[in-house]
């Protein structure tokens, strides 16, 4: 008697469970299963296990194990010879679950759910992707947390615009992944940015923290109002990028540091919280401009908190050096610019940095932008204006303060547009001053260094300070 060709046992799953894919051949399978008593009985077998798999349906988790053993059983006759095995029997549970989803695609089934559970118990590392988020993108005015294969693990709507809003800052600005819990996982702190404030400017009203899974762990708004001796200063504060979260002491406890200013013009504040809580560390008040950044200044391993910006009381432009253990306080200020009960502050280094003549052209006040700390390996303080002159329109005036580790202000330096700006004011008779031999040396000796008390041209610690090392 002639041997009939079996049909492939995926293709009789497929045909049990009325799969589109072998839609158009069932009146040929039906026909072959007539024919073919071999066939016929493996679809049984396959009919019964499906009965088994959605029987779990109703069952414990625990129970879906055995009833996957049927597979194990599963043999094909071929006419009058024995039995042939097509999974060995009582193999390890493991090679079970495997080799039985491997032949059948219960994908189609009702009990797929149930199956894909019990397998995340079985083979966890198979089925469950990897929940610690790697990366922060602005999609679709949400926030999105992926994993390292970039895979979406969640996201959370922020504001109208967010993405618009993002475009115009670098990433690192305003959102931050950290383990701050220590559970091995990263959670996400953003700078909540401002619905009502312009795409242009990236400013938020509070900070909030995500856990890796996507819930909120805490949102922190802020609104102080404070009293510069009789001036009263109302709650309406932005909070500007860059946004640092930092492990100063390398133990595993994070901290934010951010920057607020006052909405009208001053006063600003470096504040700082505990990470993991969102409740507030230290706050450092200022009255004026200031723009933050995160630095090893001296090299010794242990990153700085500075503050660059403008003081209003001595109308100059500063670089406060902070240790992020000794951060509370006010800044140097003259009468009306000092807060109400605040002590001053131990700063490392407060320091005012001279203006050349050229400044004194501008017709706008020193604002948010009129100073900044250089991309660099060392400490590079740029200082700016814009003055309007002639047919050029707004001219950028910028002049650059080198220190060393020790502060030190090694080299003063104008920019490009600077000194062409200069030499023409020069010619035009604005200005009598000339860029010479002596002019920036003249500027780096008069930068000054606050001492505790008082302001001296010597480079100076602030003696009030004492290092937490």
């Amino acid at each position: 008697m002639a041997i009939t060709e079996h049909l492939e046992e995926s293709r009789l799953a497929l045909y049990v469970l009325g799969a589109p894919e072998v839609q158009d051949r069932r009146k040929e399978i039906a026909s072959h299963l007539a024919d073919c008593a071999g066939c016929a009985d493996l679809v049984e077998k396959i009919r019964d296990y499906y009965e088994d798999v959605e029987k779990i349906e109703q069952a414990e988790a625990p129970a879906f194990l055995p009833s996957l053993d049927v597979s194990g059983q599963l043999v094909r006759k071929t006419g009058g010879e024995s039995a042939v095995p097509i999974i060995p029997g009582r193999r390890p549970t493991f090679e079970v679950v495997i080799s039985s989803f491997r032949t059948y695609p219960v994908r189609w089934t009702g009990a797929f759910a149930l199956v894909a559970a019990a397998l995340m118990l079985v083979v966890p590392k198979i089925v469950t992707i990897d929940a610690s988020p790697a990366y922060l993108r602005a999609k679709d005015e949400c926030l999105v947390a992926l994993n390292k294969n970039g895979e979406e693990l969640w996201r959370k709507l922020v504001v109208p615009g967010f993405d618009l809003k993002t475009s115009k800052t670098t990433l690192t600005n305003f959102s931050v992944l950290e383990d701050v819990d220590g559970d091995g996982k990263k959670e996400a702190v953003l700078l909540s940015p401002h619905p009502e404030a312009p795409p242009e400017s990236y400013q938020a009203t509070s900070i909030r923290c995500f856990n890796a899974d996507g819930n909120d762990r805490w949102i922190m708004a802020y609104h102080p109002v404070m009293t510069f001796d009789s001036v009263e200063f109302s709650g309406d504060y932005l909070i500007q990028p860059p946004l640092g979260v930092r492990d100063f002491d390398r133990n595993g406890k994070y901290s934010v540091v951010f920057v607020a200013h006052h909405a009208t013009w001053w006063p600003a504040v470096v504040g700082m919280l505990d990470a993991n809580n969102g409740k507030p560390i230290a706050e450092y008040w200022h009255p004026g401009w200031v723009k933050l950044a995160i630095k090893d200044i001296d090299g010794d391993g242990r990153e700085e908190i500075l503050a660059v910006g403008y003081n209003n009381a001595f109308k100059k432009n500063v670089l406060a050096v902070l240790d992020p253990h000794k951060s509370a306080g006010h800044a140097p200020a003259a009468t009306g610019f000092t807060p109400k009960d605040i002590e001053a502050a131990a700063e490392k280094f407060y320091i005012l940095l001279p203006d050349p003549d050229l400044f004194g052209l501008s017709l706008r006040l020193p604002g948010e932008n009129n100073s900044g700390i250089e991309e660099s390996s060392g400490l590079v303080i740029r200082t700016t204006r814009y003055l309007t002159d002639g047919k050029r329109g707004d001219c950028v005036a910028e002049v650059f303060f080198e220190f060393d580790g020790h502060m030190n202000c090694v080299r003063v330096r104008g920019g490009d547009e600077f000194v062409a700006l200069h030499h023409d004011l020069e010619k035009a008779g604005k200005l009598s001053r000339k860029i010479e031999e002596g002019y920036f040396e003249e500027m780096r000796r008069g930068v000054q260094y606050w001492d505790g008390g008082k302001f001296v041209k010597e480079p100076t610690m602030n003696k009030k300070y004492v290092s937490s090392k």
